[in-house]
């Protein structure tokens, strides 16, 4: 926990049990990695950015901002708090590159991980991706690999989710996602986007995008419970 205390750490932070970080500043240079509840309470602000990554020839692969695994992992932005978190870059002459997610969650062992929660002030971005030749993917916002990634929900406050921006000299570019879901095969389960009373959820797409509509794909429940969804183009 960080309490009246700023810390910047390289290389990323990982933690396997609960953490809070109240009227703190951390930033986590190499992202967060959490398999507890990582909180940001009222005064405290996490800044969290994953590692570029350029090669030649070779494939490149982003890092991720923020990540969580396990049964009720996952992120808290409480009123008064601020979460910023950026997917890495990815850049190559001519391989695949694809830029890192800023949250990224994978299935608990045995039950549903958590997924993230704000009542403050959320940004995440996906990272970008870069290639002379080969095929071109940016980063999501908010990633997950199986239907256990349960909820995201906005209570009040302002949460901004974009997809990282692709560039290749092919035709083999694809920008980054607000939000993308790939459901387990056979599972009926969705996951929930819930925007209550009061709170603003911006799903933005990069550049001249218009693919997958408003940025957010997969299997997913909307539920605006009072709130409001706004997207913004060319972001």
């Amino acid at each position: 926990d960080l309490m009246d205390a700023t810390v910047t750490a390289t290389g990323g932070v990982e933690t396997e049990k609960d953490s809070n970080i109240k009227n703190s500043k951390l930033i986590a240079n190499g992202g967060i990695g959490t398999n507890g509840k990582f909180t940001v309470g009222e005064g405290g602000e996490v800044i969290a950015i994953g590692k570029d990554v350029k090669t030649t020839d070779g494939k490149a692969q982003g890092g991720n901002a923020l990540g969580f695994w396990g049964i009720g992992s996952g992120y808290e932005v409480q009123k008064g708090g601020k979460l910023t978190a950026i997917g890495g870059n990815a850049e190559s002459k001519s391989g695949v590159v694809t830029g890192g997610d800023a949250l990224n969650g994978t299935c608990g062992i045995s039950g549903i991980s958590g997924g993230i929660v704000s009542a403050g002030e959320t940004t995440l971005i996906g990272g970008n991706a870069k290639s002379g030749s080969g095929k071109a993917t940016g980063g999501d916002a908010i990633k997950g690999s199986c239907d256990y990634f349960t909820q995201v929900t906005v209570k009040e406050g302002t949460f901004t989710a974009a997809g990282g921006k692709s560039e290749s000299a092919t035709s083999t570019a694809a920008n980054g996602n607000s939000v993308n879901i790939t459901p387990v095969i056979g599972n009926d389960s969705k996951t929930q986007l819930e925007v209550q009373e009061g709170g603003t959820f911006v799903t933005a797409k990069p550049g001249n995008s218009d693919e997958n509509g408003n940025g957010i794909t997969g299997k997913i429940e909307i539920n605006t419970a009072g709130g409001k969804i706004e997207e913004v183009k060319n972001a």
